[in-house]
């Protein structure tokens, strides 16, 4: 994988539900699913045969990015929380790659966002970082405030370190500038 914001996403596997209305390929289509392991995605196959996996070169085909892929494993599911986490993890790791990449190739400008989707449990959130208003997660379809506190302590379990060392270095690069 040649881009570094998208390898994050490589080593997970991706499905999309054909057959019926949901036999669609096309951006807007059928919602994309990830799964972190073939054992998880052979379980849900189990249970929705029509389900068709995808590596990330077939997504990135048909027009689809996993950027905007959904847990594919149902809540209640044994290893949901673990796979939430590292969910959360991978879409950390694309945008700390993409700041990255920012600094060393081009460099930044002062009030640059930097910007990553996440999809959990029917929600998208925007988590942001840029040197004006910090490190700021926000939802677009009106996630709870139980769902952002959540998703907030969650991301700073995580990486919190590692956003606020991307931050600094964000602001180092637009002073350069």
């Amino acid at each position: 994988m040649s881009d570094p914001v998208l390898e994050p996403y490589d080593c997970w596997f991706y499905a999309i539900e054909h057959g019926g209305d949901s036999d669609k390929t096309e951006i807007g289509g059928a919602p994309l699913l990830a799964f972190p392991t073939p054992a998880h995605f052979g379980w849900a196959r189990q249970r929705n045969p029509n389900l068709v996996a995808y590596v990330m070169d077939d997504l990135l085909e048909i027009g689809r990015t996993p950027i905007m892929a959904a847990i594919g494993l149902p809540k209640d599911h044994d290893d949901y929380q673990a796979v939430r986490r590292e969910w959360i993890g991978v879409a950390i790791e694309s945008l700390l790659a993409d700041i990255k990449h920012a600094i060393e190739t081009r460099g930044v400008f002062p009030g640059e966002p930097f910007q990553n989707v996440l999809h959990l449990e029917g929600n998208v959130y925007f988590i942001n970082i840029d040197t004006i208003d910090g490190i700021t997660l926000a939802s677009a379809t009106g996630a709870g405030t139980h769902q952002m506190n959540r998703l907030c302590y969650e991301i700073n379990e995580i990486a919190g370190v590692r956003l606020t060392d991307a931050l600094r270095r964000l602001h180092q690069a637009a002073e350069r500038v």
